[in-house]
């Protein structure tokens, strides 16, 4: 058991600060779905902006992305 415990101490992970966060927040109006990609400290506030830009689109799906 020890055996995979130290290959996942050994993994070569994307460091935090390398990426950066952004927001992926999906729309939908006019029987087509769109991406907005919005930076944003968290998702309330991810929301209002997106939503700044399309005011008239339903929003139905948000997620975190690193770019």
């Amino acid at each position: 058991m020890l055996k995979p415990l130290l290959l996942l101490i050994f993994l070569q992970l994307p460091a935090m600060s390398e990426c950066n966060w952004q927001w992926e927040v999906t729309f939908y109006v006019g029987g087509r779905t769109f991406k907005e990609y919005v930076m944003a400290g968290n998702r309330r506030d991810a929301l209002a902006a997106a939503k700044a830009r399309n005011p008239h689109a339903k929003v139905i799906g948000d997620n975190p992305v690193c770019r």
